[in-house]
């Protein structure tokens, strides 16, 4: 199902950015790949369990992205989608008097509009807006018990950054995204190397 849904808002984006690419010029589709840090902002309750007491809180992990886009308007305003792992969040320590143990994983999909505002011809900021289908898995054991709670939802994202062009095909980015999911946030810091054709 999730495959399906990824396959769909893939595809939609796609049609949205066909009329546009049947007018313009070259080099306005783009791919690219980015690696960073995830900050998960989950509540530490919500996986150590009731009264959570940590002793050892790691909400930061590795992350790495792929994304793609097409220019709907010359520099300034692109459609893209993109794939984001998260990482793991995790955490240890008692829950009601027993040892307590958490793990949390995340990956989201994107589609929304990526804007850029020149500085100089090839440096620029980056606006991201758009929204995120998330999903989580939570493993958690308290005492001899353990507990698993998969989530998805679809929310508002948002961020910034900056892009500096090497020529008309090759560009690197770097920004932090926002990823509200329920009643918390992730937080992406990431840099990465596009290209253009």
């Amino acid at each position: 199902m999730r495959m399906q849904f990824l396959a769909k808002i893939a595809i939609a984006g796609l049609v949205m950015a066909y009329p546009f690419a049947t007018m313009a010029g070259s080099n306005d589709w783009y791919a690219g790949i980015g690696l960073g840090q995830a900050e998960n902002k989950q509540r530490l309750s919500k996986l150590g369990g009731p009264s959570f007491i940590s002793s050892s809180v790691d909400n930061e992990d590795s992350s790495w992205k792929i994304f793609g886009g097409y220019r709907l308007w010359d520099e300034y305003v692109a459609v893209e989608v993109a794939y984001a792992d998260l990482g793991t969040a995790k955490v240890s320590g008692t829950s009601g008097g027993s040892a307590s143990t958490g793990t949390q994983e995340m990956e989201t999909f994107i589609i929304g509009l990526a804007g850029r505002i020149p500085i100089t011809d090839p440096l620029g900021v980056i606006i991201n807006l758009g929204f995120s289908r998330n999903a989580s898995k939570i493993n958690s054991t308290v005492g001899a018990t353990s507990t698993f709670e998969g989530a998805t939802d679809f929310e508002f994202y948002y961020g910034g950054g900056l892009q500096y062009e090497f020529s008309d095909t090759i560009g690197a980015r770097i920004g932090l995204e926002v990823f509200e999911v329920a009643d918390y946030r992730v937080n992406l810091l990431s840099a990465g190397l596009i290209y253009r054709f």
